[in-house]
């Protein structure tokens, strides 16, 4: 060390809480000097990460998109999120590590929700890393019906239809619930 200020760099450290530590000064004849008590501090170098959840999936309504972060952090906006075929709106700050938004979808088929990097950041001023992707598909269009029955045609006595119902998204055959007589017109 030369006499005067110096500045003593911890470049090795890993993240964590320190308290007791000393620095010991040599110089270049071997003279060691008083010893150093540093105040207790803290390395924070680790990028916060970011979880988003939604809906379930498929949906056929608006849904809630919540980011779970790591670790607090500050300075996120509605603005910081990247959607396709959704609108962002009503951005809630729940607490400093978790945040929650409305998605709106635009129009039938998949819906993408993005954080990207330098989004957000913690106490210690390190960036967000980006999330990964949420995807969720919207299908608000009603189940398409199929009428099918064994009976000749024409016939003269009670016969049995059967009513399916697909996607018009995958062509699956889909369950429907509160289906009654009332509901069918002959």
């Amino acid at each position: 060390a030369i006499s005067g200020n110096n500045t003593i760099t911890l470049d090795t450290l890993i993240d964590g809480v320190y308290s007791s530590c000393t620095v010991t000064v040599v110089d270049s004849y071997g003279n060691t000097g008083n010893i150093i008590t540093l105040s207790p501090f803290t390395i924070d170098a680790t990028n916060p990460t970011v979880i988003l959840t939604g809906t379930p999936n498929p949906t056929n309504d608006f849904f809630i998109v919540t980011g779970t972060f790591s670790e607090g952090v500050t300075w996120l906006t509605l603005s910081d999120f990247v959607l396709t075929n959704g609108i962002a709106s009503l951005f809630t700050v729940v607490n400093s590590w978790e945040y929650s938004f409305r998605v709106d979808p635009i129009i039938n088929g998949p819906i993408t929700v993005d954080l990207t990097w330098w989004a957000a950041f913690d106490f210690a001023n390190n960036p967000n890393s980006p999330s990964s992707q949420l995807s969720v598909i919207f299908d608000g269009l009603t189940p398409v019906p199929t009428l099918t029955t064994t009976a000749p045609n024409p016939t003269n006595t009670s016969f049995v239809v059967v009513v399916t119902f697909r996607d018009w998204l995958s062509g699956s055959i889909e369950s429907i619930t509160w289906l009654t007589i009332w509901d069918f017109t002959v």
